[in-house]
């Protein structure tokens, strides 16, 4: 189904907030300083729903708030030590999981369609 940009645009804000808040739960691992949580599940799913376009852009503001200082990465915290920190490469990997994911969706559709 298509949407118009402004629908589009609202939908990257919907999945960034959703991903900020599956962020903030958090399980600790004794052995890594990076915690699991359920943001790479909120990722995929922005993927999956949002496409590869929109899905990265939505990834792309929720980086963006977390570095801005807004309290959306794990055990909502956030701030740019955290991207330059242990974490740093997942969050820039939300980006592309959010791209990949959607490419693949984009496939899989496109392989599927009666038209």
């Amino acid at each position: 189904m298509r949407y118009s940009k402004t629908t589009n645009l609202i939908l990257c804000a919907v999945f960034a907030a959703i991903t900020a808040v599956t962020s903030g739960l958090v399980i600790p691992l004794p052995f890594t300083p990076v915690p699991m949580t359920l943001a790479t599940l909120s990722v995929m799913l922005t993927g999956g729903f949002l496409g590869s376009k929109y899905g990265s852009v939505s990834m792309i503001v929720y980086v963006l708030l977390g570095c801005f200082g807004a309290p959306v990465f794990s055990g909502y915290t956030g701030g740019l030590d955290k991207l330059v920190g242990p974490t740093g490469g997942y969050l820039i990997g939300y980006i592309l999981t959010a791209f990949i994911t959607g490419i693949i969706i984009e496939k899989i559709n496109k392989k599927n369609s009666l038209y």
